[in-house]
């Protein structure tokens, strides 16, 4: 087997992708032993097997002995990919769980098969699921690495962002508050303009805070998801907020994708010489309307 897949069961990975990567019921289903192989041939694409409660401690053992077979991987990095990589979903409330809860599922899996997804929430805390969820059966999930983003089921609109995408994003908790961003271009070394002064350019998303702020979800044709936001606060003095998004390219979880709004050419001349997240955007776009929000008055 590859010396470079080794490697990427070693740790040396972009890690897992995120469920908003992906449409599950997209995804290619195999039994246990094909999932196992699947994973062992190609561990960076999202792999999955739908699978009754009580088979999900046999998907561990036969994806960690695949591994083994497959690699000269020490025990402790074959324990931790499981450990990142493998999820259990239930298919009816989509409430996962992984890491040692994984572990623990499969291990109590002659109890857990006897109760009700809703005691498995309470019991393994599985996220999102709903108290009325009997599901007996779960998808075992392998979720790869972040960076593969072609293959069936994968969402290629969130994770390789277009010119023009438009995302939601929440910056404020209560009341409960989004704004929005626009990607506008990818980097380019042979597009470079003036103002990019950052190598990361190479590499990079420029994306741009929008001056919409709201409760609800906006229509693209929504005139302020095309306006670049202004910074009037602090030192600012109207600078446009526009920054280089580089160590992860694909939108978090919490954001949601509205649309693409195409950007113009006299959009594509933009620049920055700011780097930062995805989140950075977030929160520069509650410090503008901070003011706004704040109805309190200043006490001492």
């Amino acid at each position: 087997m590859s010396t470079s897949l080794s490697e990427w069961f070693k740790g040396w990975n972009n890690g897992p992708h995120e469920f908003h990567h992906f449409d599950l019921n997209g995804i290619p289903k195999y039994s246990v032993q094909e999932l196992a192989q699947h994973i062992s041939s190609n561990p960076q694409q999202v792999q999955c097997a739908l699978v009754r409660i009580h088979e999900l401690q046999s998907v561990f053992q036969t994806v960690y002995s695949t591994i083994k077979r497959d690699y000269q991987v020490d025990d402790y990095y074959v324990r931790r990919s499981c450990e990142v990589h493998l999820k259990a979903v239930c298919p009816k409330c989509l409430g996962s769980i992984g890491g040692e809860g994984f572990f623990r599922i499969a291990g109590e899996h002659n109890r857990m098969a006897a109760e009700r997804c809703s005691t498995s929430a309470e019991v393994l805390s599985l996220n999102r699921a709903k108290p009325n969820c009997d599901s007996e059966s779960y998808y075992a999930v392998w979720m790869g690495d972040k960076t593969a983003t072609a293959g069936k089921g994968m969402k290629t609109e969130i994770l390789d962002p277009k010119d023009g995408a438009v995302f939601l994003m929440p910056i404020d908790s209560e009341p409960r508050l989004y704004g929005a961003c626009r990607v506008i271009r990818r980097g380019d070394p042979s597009r470079r303009h003036p103002n990019d002064r950052l190598w990361i350019t190479e590499t990079g998303l420029l994306v741009a805070a929008t001056t919409w702020v709201g409760t609800g979800i906006p229509d693209l044709s929504e005139p302020k998801l095309k306006i670049v936001l202004k910074k009037t606060f602090g030192n600012w003095n109207g600078s446009l907020e526009i920054q280089w998004i580089r160590d992860n390219l694909f939108a978090p979880c919490d954001f949601s994708l509205l649309g693409v709004i195409p950007t113009s050419l006299e959009e594509h001349q933009l620049g920055s010489n700011e780097s930062g997240s995805w989140y950075s955007l977030a929160n520069q776009v509650l410090l503008q309307w901070q003011p706004v929000v704040i109805v309190e008055p200043w006490s001492d």
